[in-house]
């Protein structure tokens, strides 16, 4: 009973002398670098706690079949002739089996209905999807409406007391301005990091319509289909990738069973031009890329309503221009798009357009390169009137353009 008594004496005793260190703390001369810094931390605690419950982990499960390897039919002919009449050898090295395969990643609720954000490889043909929630509720959900040209996806469940996230304004975003990412890394509840804005308009041959904010902030495997957010706490972006020495979806294959490792399904190597199957990764590594949040608005309502994403049709290939090409076509400048190529048929041949045409700008906007004039299009709707100024061999002149419907493929 006294040792007792003698341990709480102790620990008050310690607590009092920590918390007179603390007191004369406070009179000393803090340098005001030191009080902006910890403002900025405040900043982003606060940021992030206007989204965080916003959040949701995202897991998908699907079964696949796997084949056995098959034998080459010249070593298989080979073998065979050595056994006894009667006796084959089979082409398939073992039996076809089948297993499950689980993806976690994550997600942005919408609305109190119960609308989820997240990136289309993220589901990853799942036969089974479960959102898991910052207070910890585990709900079932259903594919809405996916759009693979941009990697988006909505899904939905039914649940009470969903907070809704805040969207905001992605066309606002600097480079060198301060973000979040919030999301669901592998294995953990969620959490956040946070960097600067490193660069915009970005493309690696992810996806066929690219317009990434690349940032620096740590992005996890289970990340893909979280929140980048401003110090406003308003989501401006959808996390979809990062670069570890190629570009690599966020989104991880869990384990399902002994010996078996994680990978992410997701974006290969710029090469590779689409999305692919599963690329192995490490935890977290490059900058991170995030698809802008204005983009996602364009097609929610479509994504919502379970839709197909329509979008404007232009019908031309266009190329940067650089110095030699400005010299080729005897053109003094280096802004605009120059016109590789017309397709038959399209809108822009309707409408006069003709290779080696330079557009330098779509509806009042001035373009510094054909992405730029691609993610227009693939913001506007089919029947839309767009108006270009186009240089032609030394002239000026206003072509309008009634967009067409933008193919499939």
């Amino acid at each position: 009973m006294h040792g007792r008594i003698w341990l709480v004496a102790a620990v008050c005793g310690a607590f009092l002398l920590c918390a007179d260190g603390a007191r004369a703390g406070e009179g000393r001369n803090v340098p005001e670098a030191v009080e902006q810094a910890e403002a900025l931390g405040k900043a982003v605690n606060w940021a992030s706690s206007q989204a965080r419950d916003s959040v949701v982990r995202v897991s998908s499960k699907r079964e696949i079949s796997i084949r056995p390897p098959t034998m080459p039919d010249d070593i298989r002919r080979r073998l065979q002739r050595q056994l006894p009449r009667g006796r084959t050898i089979p082409r398939e090295l073992g039996e076809t089996r089948n297993i499950t395969r689980r993806w976690s990643g994550s997600g942005i609720i919408l609305d109190t209905k119960g609308h989820i954000l997240t990136c289309n490889h993220v589901l990853s043909g799942a036969e089974e999807i479960t959102v898991t929630t910052a207070d910890g509720q585990s709900l079932n959900a259903t594919v809405v409406g996916t759009d693979e040209f941009t990697d988006t996806a909505v899904i939905k469940v039914e649940a009470d007391g969903l907070k809704p996230s805040t969207l905001g304004d992605s066309e606002d975003l600097y480079v060198g301005q301060p973000v979040v990412t919030i999301g669901w890394p592998d294995g953990l509840d969620s959490a956040v990091s946070f960097g600067v804005v490193s660069a915009l308009h970005q493309r690696f041959g992810a996806a066929p319509l690219e317009d990434f904010v690349r940032f620096d902030a740590d992005v996890a495997n289970g990340a893909a289909g979280g929140a980048l957010i401003n110090l406003r706490g308003e989501v401006v972006g959808l996390v979809a990738a990062r670069m570890d020495g190629g570009a690599v979806a966020t989104s991880v294959e869990q384990p399902v069973g002994p010996g078996q490792g994680a990978s992410s399904p997701g974006f290969p190597a710029p090469s590779g031009g689409a999305m692919g199957g599963p690329v192995p990764q490490g935890g977290s590594g490059g900058p991170g890329f995030a698809i802008p949040i204005d983009v996602v608005e364009d097609i929610l309502d479509m994504l919502k309503a379970g839709k197909p994403v329509e979008r404007g049709f232009l019908g031309i290939y266009g190329k940067l221009i650089t110095a030699d090409i400005a010299k080729d076509l005897g053109y003094d400048s280096r802004v605009g798009t120059a016109v590789e190529k017309v397709m038959d048929g399209s809108p822009a041949e309707k409408a006069g357009l003709q290779k080696d045409d330079v557009i330098v700008s779509a509806n009042g906007k001035e373009l510094d390169n054909f992405q730029q004039l691609r993610m227009m299009l693939a913001r506007a709707k089919p029947g839309d009137v767009f108006t270009l100024k186009v240089w032609r061999e030394g002239n000026r002149r206003t072509i309008e353009v009634e967009l067409g419907e933008r193919p499939t493929r």
